[in-house]
């Protein structure tokens, strides 16, 4: 299977609002009782901060990173992820790609981590100015004070075991086949 780059190109506040328009209170729920995040208030606020860092990856282009912090903004991230069908939805409806979230192990030393880094928070801070959510804000100062480490990266063009096209059906057999699990009982 060949990795088909997104075709939605569009500003990412303009992204940003059409994805902070669906109903996560399931995620929020996951949030807070399964993610240590302290309220549901405090998840909407990551919410935001996880969707503008989603609402660039369009404009990605192939070969580019683009970096999570460790952060309160991972844990949302692990939220969303526990929610699968939510997810896996969010993703195609606004990226037209299943988006992995690919920690870092310590294994992967070829990676130019300072520079995906930079590269993430330079766009995170073009693409939203003085609207950029403060635990955006705050990578930048981590950054800068050299006490920043990646938890996870996304990398163009992703892994392509889940299809790219958001008209595909992903199967609960693909999905499986991609988490190394069998889905079907």
């Amino acid at each position: 299977m060949v990795a088909v780059e997104t075709t939605l190109k569009q500003d990412p506040k303009d992204l940003l609002a059409t994805m902070l328009s669906g109903d996560f209170s399931s995620v929020y729920y996951t949030a807070v009782k399964d993610c240590g995040v302290p309220n549901e208030q405090r998840a909407q606020e990551l919410m935001v901060a996880l969707f503008q860092w989603f609402a660039v990856i369009p404009s990605l282009k192939k070969g580019e990173w683009h970096a999570v912090l460790e952060s309160d903004v991972d844990q949302i991230f692990h939220a969303l992820i526990l929610n699968t069908k939510v997810y896996l939805d969010f993703c195609f409806k606004h990226l037209g790609e299943f988006v992995h979230h690919t920690p870092l192990d310590g294994t992967r030393s070829d990676l130019p981590l300072e520079k995906i880094v930079s590269d993430t928070i330079f766009r995170l801070e073009k693409a939203y100015g003085s609207d950029l959510a403060p635990d955006l804000r705050e990578w930048r100062r981590k950054f800068d004070e050299g006490t920043w480490a990646v938890s996870c990266v996304k990398d163009c063009p992703v892994d392509d075991a889940i299809p790219n096209e958001p008209s595909q059906t992903v199967s609960s057999t693909v999905i499986g086949q991609v988490m190394g699990v069998n889905l079907l009982h």
